[in-house]
């Protein structure tokens, strides 16, 4: 298993490579990396819930544990935030609401109350130190439940993982589909069609390469790695670099 690109195909096509190991009880694990991956904004889809139920625990904590890396950098959540208004943004109270409370709480708390009363007399009060704040207002059951709800509301809010082919293949298709795009790629997406080039020297090659930035990436990497010297072309390489200096 390659790390490297499967973590490729699932950041630009949204799909998990077709898993493969042995076979097992590996229902719990999956709705666990379910869940986690909806604290990110991702869900499993159906076939691949059900593909991965199919593998043993091990199988299914290692798929996950690639995949919940990759998607969290996706939507910017390997940087850790506290969930703590479990509706956001419904039933977010107004901030002035929220502090009054949590401050009507402490002065009702016979062990905070008189430190609490002592700052407001000294004309400091650390907000941070009120009843309530920084715990969760609910339970992970709760949270998960309230998840669910908002996946079925949220539509196009909510990225759907789907269950894709056999890792090469995957990535074969993602390298042509770059190579041959009509459109400039953008910076991430070039580098992204440089490694893939990289990996796919001895094929598939794309038929035409219309953009004339991909064709200076793939040609800079083959010329890089020396690749398909004269002594060891195929004819299909033969045809593509044809293709290449025609298209220049």
């Amino acid at each position: 298993m390659s790390i490297w690109l499967e973590a490729l195909v699932v950041r630009h096509t949204h799909c998990i490579p077709a898993p493969s190991g042995p076979s097992g009880e590996g229902a719990s694990v999956a709705r666990q990396f379910d869940a986690a991956l909806m604290s990110a904004g991702f869900k499993l889809s159906g076939d691949v819930l059900r593909a991965l139920s199919g593998l043993a625990d091990q199988t299914v904590r290692s798929v996950a544990v690639r995949t919940l890396a990759t998607v969290r950098e996706l939507a910017g959540d390997h940087v850790q935030h506290n969930t703590y208004f479990r509706d956001f943004p419904r039933n977010v109270p107004d901030t002035l609401d929220f502090w009054l409370g949590l401050l009507h709480e402490t002065l009702q708390d016979a062990k905070l109350a008189p430190a609490a009363r002592e700052s407001r007399r000294g004309g400091v009060l650390d907000l941070l130190a009120l009843k309530g704040y920084g715990r969760y207002q609910h339970t992970y059951e709760e949270m998960l439940a309230a998840q669910d709800e908002l996946v079925a509301a949220a539509g196009d809010r909510v990225t759907v993982l789907h269950l894709g082919r056999a890792l090469a293949e995957e990535a074969a298709e993602l390298y042509l589909r770059l190579a041959e795009s009509t459109t400039p790629l953008g910076e991430e997406d070039l580098e992204t069609l440089g490694k893939l080039a990289a990996h796919h020297t001895g094929g598939p090659h794309p038929e035409r390469i219309p953009v004339r930035e991909n064709r200076a990436v793939i040609n800079r990497v083959r010329l890089t790695l020396g690749a398909a010297s004269s002594s060891t072309r195929s004819p299909t390489c033969c045809a593509w670099r044809a293709r290449c200096r025609t298209a220049t």
